[in-house]
């Protein structure tokens, strides 16, 4: 084996459908939804698992749809200084010039 081969390879097969793949991504979509709250638009199930009765491989694929979760902020001090802050809920970001 060359030095350029992988010594360990993953293969994904497509299996017959199965009908946990729906329930699986409602679950998963509400606990992902419960922890990022208001910044999501939507939560899409995508690619081969999210259409009934075809082969898929057995990944479950999300597309999620966010807000704009940087929010530019810029102020201006009252020596003139502009501060420029992108904003998340969670942390800021700031540079002053």
């Amino acid at each position: 084996m060359s030095s350029s081969q992988s010594t360990h390879s993953t293969r994904l097969e497509a299996v017959l459908p199965d009908s946990a793949w729906r329930e699986n991504f409602e679950t998963e979509s509400k606990r992902i939804a419960s922890m990022m709250g208001a910044s999501i638009i939507a939560i899409h199930h995508i690619r081969s698992t999210a259409i009934s009765g075809i082969y898929a491989k057995p990944v479950i694929d999300f597309l999620i749809k966010l807000r704009n979760i940087l929010k530019p902020i810029a102020k201006r001090g009252n020596d003139g200084t502009l501060t420029t802050s992108l904003a998340t809920p969670d942390t800021s970001i700031s540079a002053t010039a």
